[in-house]
């Protein structure tokens, strides 16, 4: 993504509303007509679990001068002792947009709607079609060559090879550009400079 370039989100209107998780209970054409557009530029860190999604982004922001904005989830599930269902999360998409609406600027976040697909993908084995909706550009994948380490709100310590590959597949799959980053803080921060800087 070029410096003068934006990346386009859909917001459900000012004040995201109340998602149900029931397909029945929604009433998508109510939704459909709220839905506006909020333009900001967005660099995004995707890719599984310990991976160094925050660290890199945090850094990354610094340097550029944007706001890092973090993960929702993490929150969310804290407070709830790491349960959760899956109607938790559209609840965790909504919660992420509205961190996201309420920044200007460059934004740097340490996730995206993919983590949520991905996520959705593995624990239930499908996704809520207004998580699908909402995927947009991702700028950087994060390949997990740096050591494991521990979370209480992590899961899949034996898999990050096989979710960075389903990752990957998916941003293919959806025609997304993106970038992967191995290595070091120093050379994954250099070749973010790099790509942000074209």
């Amino acid at each position: 993504m070029g410096r003068n370039e934006t990346a386009k989100f859909t917001i459900f209107g000012n004040e995201l509303p109340h998602i149900s998780s029931n397909e029945e209970e929604r009433d998508k054409s109510h939704l459909a007509n709220q839905v506006s557009v909020y333009v900001m530029k967005r660099i995004a860190f995707t890719g599984p679990e310990s991976c160094g999604k925050t660290t890199i982004a945090k850094q990354f922001a610094a340097h550029v001068g944007g706001t890092y904005v973090e993960e929702f989830a993490r929150a969310y599930l804290e407070k709830r002792n790491g349960l959760y269902n899956e109607s938790d999360l559209v609840t965790i998409a909504q919660g992420q947009w509205a961190q996201w609406y309420q920044t200007d600027g460059i934004l740097v976040a340490d996730t995206e709607m993919l983590v949520l697909k991905v996520w959705s993908e593995v624990r239930f084995g499908r996704v809520d079609t207004l998580i699908e909706e909402a995927l947009k550009t991702q700028d950087f994948l994060c390949y997990p060559d740096i050591p494991w380490e521990p979370d209480p709100l992590r899961e899949h310590p034996e898999q990050r090879m096989e979710l960075f590959q389903r990752y990957k597949n998916s941003l293919e799959k959806m025609n997304l550009p993106y970038s992967i980053l191995k290595g070091d803080l120093d050379v994954r921060i250099a070749h973010c400079l790099d790509v942000f800087s074209r």
